[in-house]
């Protein structure tokens, strides 16, 4: 079984076989047995870029396999990254087929008739720090002479370096993987920058040249955005408004497919302030980002270079 047609949108799943592992190999009589590269692009609940399978066969009997895919919002544009899915699979002749040819991967299936686990509800989530981290916060790289994230006394402490999120460094971050097209981040944060240059605060890191992040710098917000290796390595300032105060700050992240709304307001209020509204983020799309992981998003804080 094997992957091809690249990873993006005619990404495909083959079939082949032979009495002996070094061949000769024979084709499947329908090949791709998984794709999606034919269909009507304007069809509802698009799934894209489907491949690099594998099969399971349960007690029951049954089979099953597992792959990647996106969920674009526009064209191939997702910020999720590529997505496990899962499909029963049948026996036709003697050979597997996940779909049949110009089949669309459905929206739902019965589920394998496995013990039921627990469940996570991926809707919403909110983390007070006083715990260790769970596995869901990820950061890029190893951990380096300088532990720039810690946990203390109900906190989550940032201890920026001069490494940024467009380095190849290990910079002062840790973020939780994008799940959903409509989504909402918002942190409580306390800081104070010593020197212009410094800043801290919200980070949706796709890799080193898309990102975008919210944050205090020089007495301001400010939302920097970088959508190619060409751009400032911190990120352009795309937006700027000023802060006026010291103290805790509630800043809010709002994603909507290739938008994004960004805001802020002095802690215990409950009005927001707008710093940015619709804030093009269709070039962090993995499509053009290596086609692989989707946003982290996250606090984040670099110092003065």
């Amino acid at each position: 079984m094997a992957a091809e047609g690249g990873t993006a949108e005619r990404h495909s799943q083959t079939i082949y076989r032979s009495r002996a592992v070094t061949g000769p190999y024979e084709a499947g009589p329908v090949n791709p047995i998984l794709t999606q590269r034919d269909l009507d692009p304007a069809r509802p609940d698009r799934v894209e870029a489907t491949g690099h399978a594998d099969l399971v066969q349960l007690d029951d009997g049954s089979w099953w396999g597992v792959f990647l895919g996106t969920r674009p919002f526009a064209g191939q544009s997702t910020l999720m990254g590529r997505e496990t899915f899962l499909l029963p699979v049948r026996w036709v002749d003697g050979w597997p087929r996940f779909l049949d040819p110009g089949a669309a991967v459905p929206v739902a299936v019965a589920r394998p008739k496995l013990l039921a686990s627990p469940g996570t509800d991926w809707r919403q989530w909110r983390d007070a720090f006083d715990a260790p981290l769970s596995p869901e916060w990820i950061a890029p790289r190893t951990p380096g002479a300088v532990q720039r994230v810690v946990l203390e006394s109900g906190k989550l402490n940032l201890v920026p370096g001069a490494e940024s999120a467009g380095g190849l460094g290990k910079p002062a971050f840790v973020g939780r993987r994008l799940r959903h097209h409509h989504a909402e981040v918002i942190t409580r944060m306390q800081f104070a920058p010593d020197r212009g240059g410094d800043f801290a605060g919200l980070l949706a890191f796709m890799d080193e040249a898309h990102f975008i992040a919210l944050g205090i710098e020089s007495g301001a917000i400010t939302v920097r955005r970088r959508t190619s290796a060409a751009d400032a390595e911190r990120g352009e300032v795309i937006a700027r408004t000023g802060l006026g105060q010291t103290g805790p700050v509630d800043l809010r992240m709002t994603l909507d497919a290739g938008r994004a709304d960004f805001a802020w307001r002095p802690a215990g209020q409950t009005e927001w302030r707008q710093v940015a509204r619709g804030v093009d983020v269709e070039p962090l799309a993995s499509v053009h980002a290596g086609l692989f992981t989707g946003l982290v998003v996250g606090p984040y804080a670099v110092a003065a270079p």
